[in-house]
């Protein structure tokens, strides 16, 4: 006959095998940017979940205590899903692989997007509430997890439980079948993830004095390439003095000219500005350019064009940004130009960055002073800020001018489309943006990704991008270059962002005066608003050093 302490043991067993379903069952439910379904998440074999009882039982074995083994379970769940998380954003919005060492410095600027349009109060009690949903979850888990470690009542049963856990981790290893995919990028991604979460963290952990090593040596070429940039031609001599305006429109990418549609209409756009700048006698060529990033983190693809080095990580953006490095606006300031640095959605003063990146006159939030209806990211509709810019330009007219403009109503979520002055004098007029917005949609942050007028929400910003940049062409009437580009590919719009894997952007070259265009077909550019389907991009980073050597010097040297 079994004895009284196994009869006891039976139903302990069973209330353990029971919570433990109910764990996985829970777990297995898919967050919003994760692929594929939940009954797939929950039939299919990971390693994560094992791993996770592996380390709870090692608790459990190491210290008898049954409330500490479910309170690391808890904890170590949480982590789980939030690396999940983690993986599965930048992988749909970035186009690239989650990294701890690099990507937990975004995590502030994560929740500035998500919560910058509330007042401060608001935000604070949100982080609040946060941190204290995060606890709540992690007592929740530890909880439900607590019957799976009361049940075990010898050292040798948590033992048991660890090697149980552990050898279920291994199967799932060996043989969980990779996630389908279509493109190739993805098919990378969906390799990696058979993996599951947790190993693939473990791995890049062990990595990161590596890639310290690598930072440092970036610092390193950071210096050297400091030392060594004005070796090279930086007068500026062919631009002749002209003012030169590098025209940054958020989220215009390549993939526009890669489904048909989208084509269409970005050929309407482009037919538009040839009519409108074209009377303001402006011609143009065309190219293609490849930033290290798309999807977002606009300032790296901006700081990487203007300082000539390869920028993919905000890591590596910190250290640029500390360096003696000397982009772009400090050639300019070095032939007499005054540098403008004109960015709606900078909402406080940067001057360790105005003086590493060369600008004299940053204009940004509080010097734009907007006031009128509230846009999402930048609070003031693109016109406005560009028409600010042009009525404090007297204070420039003595010298030439570089300016550098961010765009912001193109931004994620593509929200709300001003309306546009053809008068831009009446932009500037009291109460001119206190209207409703020319149009809405009913997307916020949140809802963006697999939104179903994602799309049509995207085009009709850009449309009022291009709209806004014929207008400030008709406003220039001295001898001017414009040079326009996309900052990156737009984030996840399902088929948009399906048709094009690669991180090009669009980049145009307008000017009122036909011999500033020579140094750009020089550089590849051909005439015309837009180049041919299959014309090459160039590496952002390779920008700066050709593009000085092209503008420098006397014709034909």
């Amino acid at each position: 006959m079994p004895s009284q302490d196994a009869t006891k043991e039976r139903p302990r067993l069973s209330r353990a095998l029971l919570f433990a379903l109910a764990l996985h069952a829970l777990l297995a439910v898919r967050l919003e940017t994760e692929s594929g379904s939940y009954w797939t998440a929950l039939l299919r074999p990971t390693p994560d979940l094992p791993i996770v009882f592996a380390c709870a039982f090692a608790v459990l074995w190491l210290t008898r205590g049954p409330r500490l083994a479910a309170l690391t379970f808890g904890l170590l769940a949480l982590l789980w899903v939030g690396l999940r998380g983690g993986s599965s954003f930048t992988e749909r919005v970035y186009a690239r692989r989650f990294d701890l060492y690099d990507d937990l410095e975004l995590v502030p600027g994560l929740l500035h997007m998500f919560l910058h349009e509330l007042p401060r109060w608001q935000q604070i009690g949100a982080v609040v509430g946060i941190v204290l949903l995060l606890a709540l979850a992690v007592w929740i888990l530890a909880r439900l997890a607590r019957p799976i470690f009361t049940a075990p009542k010898r050292r040798a049963h948590a033992a048991l439980g660890l090697a149980v856990s552990l050898l279920l981790a291994c199967g799932a290893l060996a043989w969980m079948p990779a996630p389908e995919a279509e493109t190739g990028r993805e098919m990378a991604f969906a390799k990696e993830a058979r993996f599951g979460v947790l190993p693939r963290y473990a791995i890049q952990i062990v990595q990161i004095p590596a890639k310290r090593r690598e930072v440092e040596a970036f610092s390193q070429r950071l210096t050297e390439v400091a030392k060594d940039a004005w070796r090279h031609p930086r007068d500026l001599g062919r631009l002749k003095g002209a003012d030169v305006h590098v025209y940054f429109i958020e989220s215009l990418g390549r993939s526009l000219t890669r489904l048909p549609r989208t084509a269409e209409a970005f050929e309407g756009w482009l037919s538009e500005l040839e009519r409108t700048a074209g009377a303001a006698g402006f011609q143009a060529v065309s190219s293609f350019i490849a930033p290290s990033v798309t999807g977002g983190m606009s300032s790296l693809a901006h700081a990487e064009l203007l300082s000539g080095v390869e920028i993919p990580t905000r890591r590596l953006f910190m250290r640029l940004i500390n360096s003696k490095l000397k982009p772009l606006p400090h050639a300019f300031l070095a032939a007499g130009y005054r540098t403008a640095d004109v960015q709606p959605a900078m909402y406080v003063p940067w001057p360790i960055g105005m003086a590493m990146f060369g600008f004299s006159d940053p204009l940004f939030l509080n010097e734009l002073n907007y006031e009128g209806t509230t846009y999402p990211w930048g609070t003031m509709p693109d016109q406005f800020a560009l028409a600010r810019f042009l009525q404090l330009r007297p204070q420039f007219l003595d010298v030439p001018i570089f300016s550098m403009f961010v765009s912001v109503t193109s931004h994620v979520p593509f929200s709300m489309i001003p309306p546009y002055f053809a008068d831009w004098n009446a932009a500037l007029e009291p109460g001119a943006f206190d209207v409703e917005p020319a149009e809405r949609f009913d997307i916020d942050f949140h809802t963006f990704m697999g939104h179903a007028d994602a799309e049509r929400a995207y085009l009709a910003a850009l449309e009022y991008s291009f709209r806004v940049l014929g207008g400030f062409c008709e406003q220039l009437e001295r001898p001017s270059l414009v040079l326009v580009l996309g900052d990156h590919q737009p984030p996840d719009l399902g088929e948009l962002h399906a048709v094009d894997s690669s991180f090009d952007v669009p980049i145009l070259a307008l000017a009122n005066d036909p011999a500033l265009l020579e140094p750009l077909r020089e550089l590849g550019f051909v005439d015309g608003y837009l180049g041919p389907p299959d014309h090459p991009s160039m590496p952002s980073y390779e920008f700066l050093n050709r593009f000085l050597a092209a503008t420098s010097g006397a014709e034909g040297e």
